[in-house]
This record gives structure tokens, C-alpha cells and sequence, in this order.
């Protein structure tokens, strides 16, 4: 089980740190001051929603036969969307 809620990137210090932790204010972790670690923390904060969006595609494969592509297309929009949330990392 992973920890419940939207998981956010804050800036964690002026030095550079960056932190994921629950919208509620719990702490999942923190980055060193990298010049990748605001791209670390974006990826982990997706973690639960790409998680999420791979057992959809899943699911849909699974039903797909009986409805066609439909339901499968629906579950390729939902990582599309997931992926556009960390589209800025390089």
C-alpha cells in the first residue's frame, strides 16, 4: 500500500532541495540540491497516478475484447495524461 493522497514537490530549502510529500503535509521525500533533482521530485510525486494510469491500461486489455478499442483508448488517454504531468523532464 502507498501513502493516500496527491502527492506534491515543494522546494524544500533555499539550497536547492526538493521534497515530495502529501498535499496534507506529510513527508515522502526529499532530493538532494541536484541539478536533476526538481525532475526526480516531479517524476516521484506521478508516481501514484502513473501507477494508477499502467493498471488501467491493464484493466482495459483485460475487458477490451468484448467492447472493441473503446475502453482501451479511454485507458491510453488516462497515461497520456499522467505522462503530460512529468512531460517536462528531460
Amino acid at each position: 500500500m502507498i501513502t493516500q493522497g496527491d502527492w506534491i514537490t515543494t522546494k524544500a530549502s533555499d539550497a536547492g532541495h526538493h521534497a515530495v510529500q502529501v498535499e496534507h503535509g506529510q513527508f515522502i521525500c526529499e532530493f538532494d540540491p541536484l541539478p536533476e533533482a526538481e525532475d526526480n521530485a516531479a517524476l516521484v510525486a506521478a508516481a501514484p497516478r502513473l501507477l494508477a494510469a499502467c493498471r488501467n491500461v491493464q484493466n482495459a486489455r483485460d475487458r477490451a475484447e468484448p467492447y472493441g478499442g473503446m475502453i482501451f483508448q479511454q485507458a491510453l488517454d488516462n497515461v497520456e495524461a499522467v505522462v503530460g504531468l512529468v512531460k517536462n523532464i528531460k
